[in-house]
């Protein structure tokens, strides 16, 4: 017998999902990769999915972390005066990262740092559910005898500027999120690719199960300083 799909609308079943990350890292075209995939949803820029027969909609934000956002323990907010808006909006988090850079494996741990320091000014605020996306995992795909580099641009989070070195291959190594998964307290951590769309729809649903099993919501603080590593 087909299980019955609970139709979303209550709160448990909306998934708000701010994404935070360095720039360039794909934010945006792991939102576009999840909308282009799922169902439309009430309204313009709302994507709907049905997660283990439970109807979620779900709907985006982002925030990009730079070298001067305000560390831990400021008063500034960081990433815009509107970000504290986002952060107290937000039920849940996409914690992104190049998988191919360290330094925005670092940022990202800078972000979820500034988070945390959010919500800790925020009242009644849950343990929040985070999940840990190292993105762009079709980059680790990309030896060939005459490689192909990308070079991401600071204008756009969805473009990138590729340029052929002829006589030369590339050797990537992918980089290690899984201790700064382990210390946040994450739901998951997937590797993925907006580009293929390897593991975005599991990212997002993941998201989902977390929200509706309190038991998952667990997390650490973490000192942002060189949490990743090379594989």
């Amino acid at each position: 017998e087909q299980a019955a799909i609970t139709t979303a609308g209550e709160s448990n079943t909306v998934v708000k999902v701010l994404l935070l990350g360095a720039a360039a890292v794909g934010k945006t075209a792991l939102i576009h990769c999840f909308q282009a995939s799922s169902l439309p949803g009430p309204q313009a820029g709302v994507a709907c999915a049905v997660v283990d027969g439970v109807k979620w909609d779900y709907t985006f934000s982002e925030l990009t972390t730079t070298a001067a956002d305000a560390p831990i323990g400021s008063t500034a907010s960081g990433s815009g005066s509107g970000s504290g808006d986002l952060h107290r909006a937000a039920n849940c988090y996409m914690l992104v990262y190049d998988v191919t850079a360290v330094d925005s494996a670092n940022a990202a741990a800078h972000a979820w740092d500034i988070a945390l320091h959010h919500l800790a000014h925020t009242e009644a605020t849950p343990e929040p559910v985070v999940v840990l996306v190292a993105n762009q995992q079709d980059k680790l795909t990309a030896t060939t005898a005459t490689a192909t580099t990308t070079t991401p641009s600071a204008q756009d989070d969805n473009n990138n500027t590729t340029h052929n070195n002829s006589n030369d291959t590339q050797h990537t190594t992918p980089v290690d999120g899984q201790p700064l998964a382990d210390q946040i307290g994450a739901s998951a951590y997937l590797m993925t690719s907006a580009k293929t769309g390897h593991n975005v729809t599991e990212a997002f649903h993941t998201l989902a199960r977390s929200l509706s099993d309190p038991k998952s919501r667990t997390v650490a603080t973490v000192t942002h300083h060189d949490v990743c590593r090379h594989m």
